[in-house]
């Protein structure tokens, strides 16, 4: 068995979510603080390499490719000549994957939904490389540094958008449309717009990708104006330049708010319908906003409670107040003016 300091090609295979991910690159950051000298090449989904090739330690990123049959995935992942696999996966197909491979392979194992008390995802994905008894970085995030080039851009289409030179606060009120029960209501987003800017020099800017463009514009008219509206125009690494560039941001369990802790940005959390114990921003507790323990819907993609719409917000996140969020953001931004 390897000891500590004889790896010199170190592949993660980690083809998932865009939010997972991000939270996996705490095992690239701490494998690159106990290996510096070894070449870290992270395999996963095409969209979500440019995101990860900003990830501290990591030297390369290989597409995984699903459409290619179990045989060639495996050659690909051979092909990188690894001597140490962490698989982020912990699947039965990864696990056939890295069979055999020539290499000692670390399987991550996910904790089961019931078991208490509850492991943040990050710590578990960190528990892979048990077996290495590894010392951690001092600090896990932020883990994702994107390119000056694309900040500078991201600065250049907030000015020509209007966000002049005032301190960014990033919303994000989209969820993606598989877990419509975890976002928060569109008129509350309206009203947070509008407050925001009673703090000293803040500009409220939604952020979200192509899925949520007729979400923001929505919010963005019924602000009357009082948020720069970003949804839909950026790249996942210009998203990530965009949330360095703010000062914290308001969202909800989806990617964003997970790239905003990767990039080093304060984050409070809207959560109902998910733990954040599991799954919140990570070292962000004290700017949580929660109802996960009134939910009954958890686990399920949408809300089940009586008289609830669906699909839409569950009953649980109607019940976040836009006075409990505003006072989260003062814990960062200071009192209002």
């Amino acid at each position: 068995m390897s000891g500590v300091g004889d790896y010199r090609n170190i592949l993660i295979f980690h083809p998932g979510a865009i939010g997972d991910v991000v939270l996996g690159t705490s095992v690239a950051a701490a494998l690159h603080h106990s290996f510096p000298k070894a070449r870290i090449v992270y395999m996963t989904h095409p969209v979500v390499s440019e995101l990860v090739a900003c990830c501290t330690g990591v030297q390369d990123t290989l597409a995984y490719r699903k459409d290619i049959g179990l045989v060639a995935q495996r050659g690909e992942l051979l092909g990188t000549g690894a001597d140490l696999i962490v698989d982020l996966a912990g699947s039965f197909k990864s696990g056939l994957l890295t069979l055999m491979a020539g290499a000692r392979v670390l399987s991550y194992r996910k904790q089961p939904p019931g078991a208490t008390p509850k492991q943040h995802a990050v710590e578990n994905f960190l528990a892979t490389l048990k077996p290495l008894s590894l010392k951690p970085p001092a600090a896990i995030f932020p883990t994702l540094t994107p390119p000056d080039n694309q900040i500078e851009a991201v600065r250049g289409m907030l000015r020509a958008a209007g966000a002049g030179e005032g301190t960014l606060v990033g919303l994000v009120p989209g969820v993606g449309a598989f877990r419509p029960h975890r976002a928060w209501i569109s008129d509350g987003w309206a009203f947070l717009a509008q407050a925001v800017r009673g703090f000293e020099g803040c500009v409220p800017v939604l952020v979200g990708g192509q899925d949520e463009t007729v979400l923001c514009q929505a919010i963005s008219g019924e602000s009357q104006g009082d948020c720069v509206n970003m949804a839909g125009s950026l790249s996942l690494v210009e998203t990530a330049a965009l949330l360095k560039l703010c000062r914290v941001v308001v969202s909800g369990d989806t990617g964003p708010a997970h790239i905003a802790v990767g990039v080093g940005t304060r984050v409070v959390g809207l959560y109902g319908p998910t733990f954040p114990d599991r799954s919140g921003p990570y070292g962000c507790n004290d700017l949580l906003v929660d109802r996960s323990a009134d939910c009954k819907c958890h686990d399920l993609k949408f809300c089940n409670a009586i008289g609830a719409p669906e699909p839409g917000p569950g009953q649980c996140m109607r019940q976040l107040m836009l006075e409990e969020i505003i006072a989260k953001l003062v814990l960062v931004l200071g009192p209002l003016k």
